[in-house]
């Protein structure tokens, strides 16, 4: 399995997945920083990659993928200063996230 590198977040995240639904560890072939790269190297070998969906839509691949069950449920920060010149777009951007996935403050 092609991976994120192991001081990334999201390695503890995959490794909990698999952990807490009495999933055997998967070998990791290929350490990745990026989902493009691991998406690139699963195109070119025959290994795989936990991707998020949306972003293989994106880089318009629509077949040729499983989905995981029960799926991987990931949390989400957007991280700003306050006093960012752009606070007010930024507000506008969040309170349209908290809307569309019915977030509550």
């Amino acid at each position: 399995m092609a991976q994120y590198s192991p001081q990334y977040e999201m390695n503890r995240y995959i490794n909990h997945y698999f952990t807490s639904h009495a999933c055997p560890p998967q070998e990791t072939q290929a350490w990745f920083s990026t989902p493009y790269a691991m998406m690139n190297y699963c195109q070119q070998n025959r290994i795989g990659a936990i991707l998020p969906e949306r972003f293989l839509q994106a880089m318009g691949i629509a077949k040729g993928y499983c989905e995981l069950e029960p799926p991987l449920r990931l949390p989400c920060y957007l991280v700003y200063k306050k006093d960012n010149p752009k606070y007010a777009t930024i507000q506008v951007f969040v309170d349209y996230i908290r809307r569309v996935y019915h977030i509550k403050k």
